[in-house]
């Protein structure tokens, strides 16, 4: 039993009379479940906006896949975002003899020429 909810033993039936609701839990019970559809709906409300936005923002030349990046990387404090990069370096790092690994070592070399002074 649980806030005077009770719920039906191993093996009892949910018609038995020792798992009956009082009225004020069955009420109680009716709210919740309602407040929880009405939760789910706006939940799906809110994604069909979202997507929609989205959407727009793709027709208006926006890359939709680096909008949801930057979403991500906005949802991270400093740190953690600092730490993954760092990990993500490594691993592509790591990657060296790999087209990705070429990619990155060549980056690596373009952004450090950059950087000496002429």
């Amino acid at each position: 039993m649980r806030n005077g909810l009770l719920a039906p033993a191993r093996g009892q039936r949910t018609g038995d009379s020792m798992t009956a609701l009082q009225a004020s839990s069955q009420e109680e019970l009716r709210r919740v479940i309602d407040r929880l559809e009405r939760l789910s709906e706006e939940i799906a409300e809110l994604k069909a906006d979202f997507n929609d936005t989205l959407k727009n923002a793709g027709q208006k030349g926006f890359d939709a896949k680096i909008i949801r990046r930057v979403l991500s990387i906005r949802k991270k404090d400093r740190g953690e975002y600092d730490e993954e990069q760092a990990v993500l370096d490594t691993y592509l790092h790591a990657l060296s003899g790999t087209p990705m690994g070429d990619y990155i070592a060549k980056q690596d070399a373009k952004q450090q020429e950059a950087q000496v002074p002429a």
